[in-house]
């Protein structure tokens, strides 16, 4: 994994394109909770149970997943028996969140969030898991944290997450082309933030 990512990223130095979408949820409004259709419960990723991810990826992802932990993200993971079915992390607080690799920012504050880091298990994909997720982390973040707006990205090809992303309430905000040659970044943003 580490010789693909070292390729990926020589690779993107030379040459890169892509389209995100950035959508927005207003948590002052109501929403309704989803549920999936298929029972699971979902916890908060721990230092006790981060390594429950090795039963659904390797241990590559872990050292990923210590390290947002250790950064104070929050972390969620859906299960399903013992089993990580999904996994979904979210960034708190002024900072700047990259959207999509390093190649474009967007500033959250003290009463934004924003989710990112998101899988869904292939065996339960369809069932409504992600939605459902999303509308329970929304709950967390709004009754517990105080947060009033949650953002989320995802590459334009993503039809799926795309999908669970609007059953769980989103609307689309802006639009982001970037292109990459020889080491330049070209930067287009569309839409009204």
């Amino acid at each position: 994994m580490l010789i693909i990512n070292i390729i990926r990223r020589a690779t993107h130095f030379f040459w890169f394109r892509d389209t995100v979408n950035l959508f927005e949820k207003d948590l002052t409004k109501d929403f309704e909770i989803i549920e999936a259709k298929v029972p699971f419960e979902l916890k908060k990723v721990t230092s006790k149970n981060i390594k429950d991810i090795l039963t659904l990826k390797d241990k590559f992802y872990l050292k990923d997943l210590i390290s947002l932990l250790e950064k104070g993200e929050l972390g969620f993971y859906g299960y399903m028996k013992s089993l990580v079915i999904h996994w979904s992390w979210v960034a708190l607080g002024e900072k700047k969140i990259p959207l999509i690799y390093d190649y474009c920012f967007r500033d959250i504050n003290k009463e934004e969030a924003f989710i990112h880091y998101c899988e869904t298990s292939k065996n339960v994909r369809g069932k409504e898991i992600y939605p459902s997720v999303l509308t329970k982390v929304f709950a967390e973040l709004k009754n517990k944290m105080g947060i009033k707006k949650v953002y989320i990205a995802v590459e334009e090809k993503n039809f799926s997450s795309i999908k669970g992303i609007l059953k769980a309430g989103f609307t689309k905000k802006e639009q982001i082309k970037i292109l990459k040659i020889l080491g330049l970044t070209f930067i287009k943003r569309k839409g009204n933030l």
